[in-house]
């Protein structure tokens, strides 16, 4: 009985013993394989090259323009003629704040207002509907203008970079310098209205 318990053992082991190949094996399996399928493998290769360089050919070049922003490492004094002692210096998480109000819709709006936009084909196209609202044609040039629109930190420095995609390059650029710049004004008119707020309520405060 013991002989053959043992017997038994040693052949379930060289049962379950995987059976490798060689790299001179697989080598030969896969140059017999390319000998049988060459033809199906030479016509998906030039099928995509065709279609590569169709595409190539129709599409319509896009270029990036870049606009860079540097943010000081201590709070910028908008309003003020005399820094305050309790002005610390920016942290992370006010400078991703920063990126969130470049992406925002009222920046793009503001920028969409500016160049005026909606009347851009590359943003917005009438349908055969006929004309569109003021409303759907701001929409829509919201919508392009965003798919368009890359905001990014520069890894964990003060640096925010803008770029904005146009089939246009002199567009591109303009429209990337005009983020910025509405980026500004919207900072400084939210300033302006706290401290307007703040000075209404002193001057009521004071009578």
């Amino acid at each position: 009985m013991l002989q053959q318990n043992q017997s038994t053992s040693s052949d379930r082991s060289s049962l379950s013993t995987p059976d490798f190949s060689s790299p001179g094996e697989l080598l030969d399996s896969f140059v017999h394989f390319l000998r049988q399928q060459y033809l199906i493998v030479l016509f998906s290769t030039l099928s995509l090259i065709l279609l590569g360089g169709g595409y190539l050919i129709v599409a319509r070049p896009s270029y990036t323009a870049i606009a860079t922003m540097l943010f000081d490492s201590r709070k910028t004094q908008f309003l003020k003629q005399q820094p305050s002692e309790n002005d610390g210096p920016i942290d992370t998480a006010s400078v991703d704040s920063q990126v969130r109000v470049l992406e925002s819709d009222n920046v793009a709006l503001a920028v969409i207002k500016k160049l005026q936009l909606t009347e851009d084909p590359e943003f917005f196209k009438d349908t055969e509907g006929g004309p569109a609202s003021a409303y759907e044609r701001m929409r829509g040039a919201l919508a392009a203008f965003k798919t368009r629109l890359t905001v990014k930190r520069d890894a964990l420095s003060y640096v925010i970079e803008v770029s904005f995609r146009s089939f246009d390059p002199e567009k591109a650029a303009q429209i990337a310098n005009a983020t910025v710049d509405a980026y500004l004004v919207d900072e400084l008119d939210a300033k302006y209205q706290s401290t307007f707020r703040a000075s209404t309520w002193l001057e009521g405060r004071i009578r």
